[in-house]
């Protein structure tokens, strides 16, 4: 929750004007809830911002609070991917714990970019070359910014023109994935020492999401 969502939150509770969200119990103010339909009682069902986007035949779902901690910092409003990125079915509940922990701190845009640098820096020197993020890559992500207790960071934007040295494109997430197939896919941008390389810091390591660290030179690149 941002600074000035806290301060609405405590203000409201300080006034009395708080109500509870219906689906994942937590509480909103109640010039933020939305007016979910009636209950049996007859008085107003109040959703919060994130379970307010979910369809209503999916609220109930064991999942459902989890999608709305992470759509109540991401939250379609202002960035419609994270919506359509959580529903994927190959995330599972301890890993949108961990994706709501990065929605507390950073943008969805500054942790796609953050994963796409981890997940280059893996095709350049690591033993996995698969051209799209996995789970790993989550994970060394994860790692990096708890390290420094998810401290503010300005990742640098990857440019068309590393993609395009990598064989690489975004997908509609804003994540990489492989480009046109090409002859020299399996060494495109992959540097010949791999792990022996002495021009390498670890995945987890916050320079990796630099311009500089990825246009650094002293790799030998097959392709």
């Amino acid at each position: 929750m941002s600074s000035h969502q806290n301060l609405a939150l405590t203000h409201a509770q300080q006034t009395g004007t708080v109500k509870t969200c219906d689906v994942c119990k937590n509480s909103i103010p109640t010039v933020e809830a939305h007016i979910g339909g009636w209950k049996q009682d007859g008085t107003h069902r109040y959703l919060c911002d994130g379970c307010n986007v979910i369809p209503k035949a999916d609220q109930m779902l064991p999942i459902a609070p989890y999608w709305s901690a992470i759509l109540n910092k991401w939250r379609p409003s202002v960035d419609s991917r994270p919506w359509y990125f959580i529903r994927l079915p190959q995330h599972s509940i301890p890993f949108l714990v961990r994706l709501h922990q990065l929605s507390k701190y950073y943008t969805f845009e500054d942790v796609s970019i953050m994963l796409n640098s981890i997940s280059m820096e893996r095709i350049r020197h690591g033993l996995d070359k698969r051209r799209f993020t996995i789970q790993e890559d989550w994970s060394y992500l994860h790692e990096a910014c708890k390290q420094t207790d998810f401290d503010p960071t300005h990742p640098h934007e990857v440019t068309a023109r590393e993609l395009r040295d990598m064989n690489l494109k975004l997908n509609s997430m804003g994540l990489i994935e492989p480009g046109a197939a090409h002859p020299d896919d399996h060494v495109k941008g992959v540097c010949a020492r791999g792990r022996a390389c002495a021009n390498t810091l670890p995945y987890g390591d916050r320079v990796v999401f630099t311009w500089a660290y990825r246009h650094r030179g002293g790799c030998d690149i097959i392709a």
